[in-house]
């Protein structure tokens, strides 16, 4: 419903999947029991800079792509890069825990729902496996990499 918290996706530099573990756990949404599941994947980036040093272009409407892949199906981590265009803040790969499988992708993103939608359409181009896909209302939060 209209105004009402529906999750939290962070993307945070962690030096391990523990540590990484430990902060989605103590997240302050998490530890008010606002959750109804909590996941953690490594991810790995198609940007070198963060989402707030990328250019964007309308902060007033703005997406998450989630795509989740059964890791269980073995597909393969594609190679190369997905969706990059001026539009995304932040984009990448999740893997499972050894890497060794694609878990599926997030893309954050600034722009219309035809924007959201054709990054989503892209997604399951490139992964061709079964999987789901969701296209949400986004809007920025959190804090600014330190470093």
């Amino acid at each position: 419903a209209e105004g009402q918290h529906g999750g939290s996706v962070h993307v945070v530099r962690a030096p391990d999947l523990p540590a990484a573990e430990w902060f989605a756990v103590n997240e302050p949404y998490n530890l008010a029991g606002l959750f109804d599941r909590l996941e953690v994947s490594p991810f790995v980036s198609w940007l070198t800079e963060s989402m707030w040093e990328r250019p964007g272009q309308d902060h007033e409407h703005s997406w998450l792509v989630l795509v989740h892949v059964d890791a269980e199906q073995g597909v393969p981590v594609p190679a190369s890069i997905g969706p990059v265009t001026d539009r995304v803040l932040c984009g990448g790969w999740m893997v499972a825990a050894d890497g060794s499988v694609l878990a599926g992708a997030a893309v954050f993103l600034d722009g219309t729902a035809a924007d959201a939608d054709g990054v989503a359409a892209e997604l399951a181009d490139r992964i061709a496996a079964e999987s789901t896909i969701s296209v949400c209302a986004w809007r920025r939060g959190g804090r600014p990499d330190p470093q």
